[in-house]
């Protein structure tokens, strides 16, 4: 689950059957479901709003990552990550980059991929984390 920038708007995914296959979007103050995202294959692990509120990206272990504007249900923009399972998901604080928290489906190995937003485009930083991570 993620909260909106601004608190009025809560995201969730669960292993129900409906919500295995994106995420729903809730209007806090009146606990009114707005919105049901579905677009993904398999289980919704990762879950966030960009900075300004209007897009929710959502990653599954089938290892899709989706942009969906908040407002219109609208898928915007897919990426997809063969033999990956996307466990966690952040804007950065401008909104510019996404960083996606990564798992090799049949091994051990995680990474954290950053991603230019909104195009997905991969950014050269990647690596350097990657790195990083596997020499802690």
């Amino acid at each position: 689950m993620t909260f909106s920038p601004d608190g009025t708007l809560l995201a969730s995914a669960a292993v129900e059957p409906v919500l295995k296959l994106g995420g729903r979007v809730w209007h806090v103050p009146s606990a009114r479901l707005l919105r049901e995202f579905k677009g993904h294959i398999t289980w919704v692990h990762g879950l966030a709003f960009t900075p300004d509120g209007r897009t929710l990206a959502t990653g599954s272990t089938d290892g899709t990552i989706l942009l969906w504007n908040v407002t219109t249900g609208q898928e915007l923009l897919g990426l997809a990550r063969p033999g990956l399972m996307v466990g966690s998901l952040r804007f950065s604080p401008d909104g510019e980059r996404l960083a996606a928290g990564v798992l090799r489906r049949f091994g051990a190995t995680g990474s954290i991929e950053l991603w230019r937003a909104p195009s997905l485009a991969e950014m050269a930083a990647r690596e350097q984390i990657r790195q990083a991570e596997q020499s802690r």
